[in-house]
């Protein structure tokens, strides 16, 4: 073979060489770009798979919510977390036990939803929250952030979608009772004794103390026992007595004098052995004097404590208080919050001590005097309960708020609750917000709905309410109640 047959040759091998090496590549090319595509075609059916499974759990939460709004009470009581699955059978729409088997673009799916309790701040009705219920929520209702209990109008729905491979998509959502309604009464003048169960609330009560329902039209106002801001004479038909060692017998409860307290003072004059002893310069024997010399003068109020001066023609200026007076011995005249008594001591230069109770001067078991008032430190205090109230079914009672005028008094509530219709209702099942009947909701103004706790009212059907209404101080007004409204849903 010559050196060009060899040349040839050697060429010959070398492109049989790139030709198998070429194959190579492509063969390395084509397999790569097949597993590229099998990645691919797989990455693809598996987004549809969420996809799928996305819109499946979608469609279990819609279903799991219109059967909580369809019937909040059953769908309250089915057994909670994981491992209680259910789904809407779609032959009957019923809530089933189990999971759905489901075939959707010829993927197969298993679907199910469970249910969980919700745990809420403000023991029920704050945020919900993933802490532990608190001990202090079975016991009080302090609203507080810290403080953790149950809402049972509340529940967390959580859907499942699983399929081959071990995959799955979950969702989870919130469902609270969404058929809301309010009870509200308007009028109680048809008078007390309706014991009744109602559906639709009438004009009437139960039982009441202390509140006057005909006054003012349509409206329940507490009965006001005090002087209030008026200058009507209120001192007591019996006690009316002090005593002075010098001058004697000392009448407050002269007629002419009008004597009384109201929130502001000690008006009208008192009788004595030495002449009148006037209280006020604006209600002194002569009238208002209080443009004369010595000025705007009196005995003030301040809460039941009685500060200033009286005044006599005879013995001049008596002391109510040693502050007023700037004494370095202490004395003074106050009004008992318990009993409207006056107690303590007044003082003058000529006569000395004034002596409004027998109690201060030890002498009540041989002489038993005092001087007693119908104004009280402390508020003028009714109550009404209602008739019964049938909600229709299991409900959980939300709020009560009532509407008026508050007129610088107060109103409370306690509610009594229970899913039959003879109660019990005594006194200890009128509850405020300890669960017990030591404490009461307050609303804090008219118009303003308190919360009352799920501990005590959820799950109920017939409900009543104890009203409390509390006068100004002193008793000055009374809050106009109009209506009164509870919330509730079913």
């Amino acid at each position: 073979m010559d050196i060009m047959d060899k040349k040839r040759s050697g060429e010959r091998g070398q492109s049989l060489i790139e030709i198998l090496v070429a194959l190579g590549i492509g063969g390395i090319l084509i397999g790569g770009v097949t597993a590229l595509i099998s990645v691919n075609m797989r990455s693809s059916a598996d987004s549809r798979m969420t996809q799928a499974a996305s819109s499946l759990t979608q469609e279990a939460i819609d279903g799991a919510r219109s059967k909580a709004e369809a019937d909040w009470n059953a769908f309250y009581a089915l057994a909670k977390g994981s491992a209680n699955a259910y789904y809407i059978a779609s032959s009957t729409n019923a809530i089933t036990a189990g999971r759905e088997p489901l075939s959707v673009s010829g993927y197969s799916f298993s679907r199910y939803f469970y249910v969980e309790n919700v745990q809420r701040t403000q023991c029920g009705v704050g945020s919900p929250t993933a802490d532990a219920a608190t001990a202090s929520c079975n016991t009080n209702f302090p609203l507080s952030s810290a403080d953790i209990a149950e809402d049972p109008s509340t529940q967390k729905i959580v859907a499942v979608v699983e399929w081959a491979g071990g995959r799955s998509v979950t969702q989870d959502q919130y469902v609270s009772r969404a058929r809301n309604s309010a009870m509200r009464q308007t009028d109680w003048s048809g008078g007390g004794g309706d014991n009744s169960v109602l559906t639709v609330p009438n004009n009437r009560y139960d039982t009441a103390a202390s509140v006057d329902v005909t006054a003012t039209p349509g409206a329940a106002e507490v009965v006001l026992l005090g002087g209030g801001g008026g200058a009507t004479a209120n001192i007591d038909a019996t006690h009316h007595w002090a005593w002075n060692d010098v001058i004697g017998w000392i009448d407050f409860g002269y007629v002419a004098g009008n004597v009384g307290v109201n929130d502001a003072k000690l008006f009208g004059y008192a009788s004595s052995s030495v002449g009148f002893i006037a209280f006020d310069c604006a209600t002194t024997p002569n009238g208002d004097i209080c443009s004369g010399g010595a000025g705007d003068w009196k005995v003030a109020n301040v809460s039941g404590t009685l500060q200033g001066w009286a005044y006599s023609d005879s013995v001049g200026w008596i002391s109510f208080d040693s502050v007023t007076a700037g004494s370095p011995i202490s004395y003074g005249v106050t009004i008992d919050a318990a009993t409207s008594e006056f107690r303590g001591w007044a003082w003058n230069d000529v006569i000395g001590w004034i002596s409004m109770n027998c109690f201060e001067a030890g002498t009540c078991g041989t002489v038993d005097y005092k001087v007693k008032t119908g104004w009280a430190s402390t508020p003028d205090s009714g109550w009404l309960i209602s008739p019964i109230f049938d909600l229709g079914d299991s409900v959980a009672v939300n709020t009560v708020m009532w509407r008026g005028v508050a007129n610088g008094g107060a109103v409370r509530f306690q509610m009594a609750a229970s899913d039959d219709s003879a109660g019990p209702w005594t006194d200890a099942d009128y509850k405020g917000p300890d669960g017990t009947s030591g404490t009461s909701y307050a609303a804090s103004a008219p118009d303003a709905s308190t919360a009352v706790s799920p501990r005590d009212f959820s799950g109920v059907r017939y409900v009543r309410y104890r009203m409390i209404i509390e006068s100004s101080a002193g008793g000055t007004d009374s809050p106009e109640v109009q209506d009164v409204i509870l919330t509730y849903s079913l």
